[in-house]
């Protein structure tokens, strides 16, 4: 089951993609979207598409890439660390 577009931790000065409504919203605001938490959710849905299309980064492409890439049904453990590497998950049966 693939998550919705969900964006949990904003700023005052950004916008979620929940918060667009049309497409001279999306345009408008293209600058200040904040990516969601799941990103995998791009399989499903056309707005998250267009934005990582338009503004994605190498980062957010591998954080979708390793994620497809596990079974869906393990749970995900990461190590503590500063930073986020497809190396550093664990998986927990």
């Amino acid at each position: 089951m693939l998550p919705e577009v969900h964006t949990s931790h904003t700023h005052k000065s950004s916008v979620t993609l929940e918060e667009i409504d049309t497409v001279h919203d999306f345009v408008g605001k293209l600058d200040k979207i904040q990516a969601p938490d799941q990103l995998v959710a791009v399989i499903e849905d056309p707005l998250l598409q267009k934005y990582l299309q338009l503004l994605g980064s190498e980062a957010e492409s591998e954080r979708i890439d390793v994620r497809i890439s596990l079974p869906s049904d393990l749970s995900i453990v990461r190590k503590p660390s500063s930073s986020f590497l497809p190396s550093e998950l664990l998986v927990n049966p």
